[in-house]
């Protein structure tokens, strides 16, 4: 059964006429009736002109959690650099060309779009995962004397970036799916 999806930012509701599945990572086209929704405006162009330390912007609806409360989607923009580009596994297994963000980009932001700051029209690509960075914060030894065995233990804070799916890298799939 064909579902009500909703465009932002006029609200204007549409029928799912398709949804397009990339055959090897998370990535989908939502294809509606009448047709694309229409935005008032041209849709971003997707960016081959990227580099480390290129800022962007990225906007999305995380859930966030407060005590006891319900979970809510919340939005939030999230704004910062591109800091390594490198080949990257997601718990599925799946590999695709990524940018690291210099932020954590929290549940709820994947899929969100990441495009570049001072020209939104140039969308670098989507949110789809999180990696985690250990480093070292403090050093602490604890001498236990069993028999002639020292202890040494070693303190890491742990630091988590946003993993950005670089659309570049899918130009074709995109303009096939489209359609």
């Amino acid at each position: 059964p064909r579902q009500l999806v909703r465009a932002f930012p006029n609200r204007r509701r549409a029928l799912v006429e398709d949804v397009v599945l990339h055959p090897s990572i998370d990535l989908a086209v939502i294809r509606t009736l009448p047709g694309p929704p229409d935005l008032g405006k041209e849709p971003p162009k997707i960016s081959c002109d990227y580099r480390i330390g290129d800022d962007f912007f990225s906007f999305g609806y995380p859930q966030l959690e407060y005590g006891d409360m319900q979970p809510l989607p919340t939005a939030r923009l999230v704004k910062g650099h591109l800091q390594r580009f490198f080949q990257h596994k997601n718990s599925a297994g799946q590999k695709y060309h990524a940018a690291e963000m210099n932020v954590a980009c929290p549940p709820g932001m994947s899929g969100s779009p990441v495009v570049k700051r001072g020209d939104s029209s140039k969308l670098i690509g989507i949110v789809t995962d999180f990696v985690d960075a250990g480093t070292l914060s403090s050093r602490s030894e604890e001498v236990e004397i069993v028999g002639h065995q020292k202890t040494t233990v070693v303190y890491r804070d742990i630091i988590r970036y946003g993993v950005c799916l670089l659309l570049a890298e899918h130009i074709e799939w995109l303009a096939h799916a489209v359609g």
